[in-house]
């Protein structure tokens, strides 16, 4: 959606920019700047896609002065144009702002949502989950659902930044030390 509303600006300030004489034009500066934040609002493949796209058509304006076949401006250069360009940019600036913060808080929002249901569906698993991470070459706990707690009776407090060893019978904390020696 962005990105459609993105090309859709790029469009009008590239219609601008022939207009209003192309490579010579006072908007010309307003264009590369649109593109440029365009691109990095965007980010990833999609500022590829605007380089190239406002490649072909820098370069199409270059021929088209080359060959003479850009309209005469219907502008007169004077401060009053150079002062609506310059406005001009940063409203377009600001809608492509106000999109982009539009759709990043969208997908924060999302992203927040997917985060509940994770943990809502790792805390209510039927089955003991438990997330490590190394320390001191140990596995340490660093969280683990209800089920975990309620079958070994221990509170969060308890199991938290505990190496899950102390969690294994004794014969099975051998068994895995021995296969962590051998894999080592």
């Amino acid at each position: 959606f962005l990105l459609v509303r993105s090309f859709d600006k790029m469009l009008v300030v590239s219609v601008l920019v022939y207009l209003q004489g192309g490579l010579s034009s006072p908007t010309l500066p307003s264009y590369l700047l649109v593109v440029l934040v365009s691109g990095l609002l965007l980010g990833g493949r999609t500022s590829y896609l605007f380089v190239v796209m406002s490649t072909l058509i820098i370069t199409y304006f270059s021929l088209e002065e080359q060959f003479s076949q850009l309209p005469l401006p219907w502008y007169v250069s004077n401060a009053g144009t150079r002062w609506l360009g310059i406005v001009s940019a940063l409203l377009v600036l600001a809608v492509l702002l106000q999109l982009a913060l539009k759709n990043l808080t969208e997908s924060l929002v999302n992203a927040q949502q997917s985060q509940v249901r994770y943990e809502r569906l790792f805390d209510s698993a039927p089955i003991m989950y438990v997330v490590t991470r190394w320390q001191n070459d140990v596995p340490v706990i660093v969280h683990c659902n209800q089920r975990f707690l309620q079958m070994l009776g221990y509170t969060r407090e308890d199991v938290l930044t505990r190496p899950l060893a102390d969690f294994y019978a004794p014969e099975s904390r051998a068994k895995i030390s021995s296969i962590r020696r051998e894999q080592t």
